[in-house]
């Protein structure tokens, strides 16, 4: 029996089924990105850096940087595995893509402002200007594909801060880390990828 003066031994962090959550979502995103281009790679390379980068950053300026790293790295992913497939978009649109999620996934992630709505509209603005600069910045008009991501581009930066409170929520209710949470997200991103043809019919 131990002394009641010891110190309580440190808890596990990762449960069986952390692991297993992990495990999976490597397996999944290591089969679903296996015939990518070395082009397509290297874009991968940058949206992870750029998740870092404003993930550090943000998080520093706003004392949280646990949050602000996770968040601004982890949504990167997310976008750039959304945007492989048949139809890749355009470097300039992909890469805007990239900026959002680093800056719009770092910003939610810190949870500043800290009133929701503030912070969705906030991060909604960023998502909107900084796709424009990247479809302006390549020459492009912001006219048809263009127009539509610049405004798909605020929705998801509003929808980012409303996921990440959910998240907290359910994180809070739950007891599941947060990295479990995101690993099943992670798959959901996946998953949905491979059914978008199969619910549209193209083959």
């Amino acid at each position: 029996m131990a002394s009641p003066l010891e110190p309580p031994s440190p808890k596990f962090q990762y449960t069986t089924l952390g692991i297993l959550s992990i495990m999976a979502t490597l397996g999944m995103t290591l089969a679903y990105v296996r015939n990518v281009t070395q082009a397509e790679l290297w874009m991968g390379l940058c949206f992870v850096v750029a998740g870092l980068v404003a993930g550090s950053l943000i998080g520093l300026a706003a004392r949280r940087f646990t949050d602000g790293l996770f968040w601004g790295t982890l949504v990167p992913v997310w976008a750039y595995l959304s945007i492989l497939g048949d139809k890749t978009p355009g470097p300039a649109i992909a890469y805007g893509w990239g900026a959002v999620g680093a800056a719009c996934g770092a910003l939610c992630g810190v949870r500043r402002p800290r009133a929701a709505w503030l912070g969705a509209l906030l991060s909604g603005i960023v998502g909107i200007c900084l796709m424009t600069a990247c479809v302006l910045a390549s020459g492009e008009p912001l006219e048809g594909y263009g127009q539509f991501d610049v405004l798909s581009a605020g929705v998801v930066g509003i929808m980012l801060r409303i996921l990440v409170e959910i998240v907290h929520w359910f994180q809070a209710r739950s007891g599941q880390p947060r990295h479990v949470i995101a690993a099943w997200l992670t798959l959901s991103v996946i998953v949905g990828n491979l059914l978008v043809p199969v619910m549209t019919g193209i083959r």
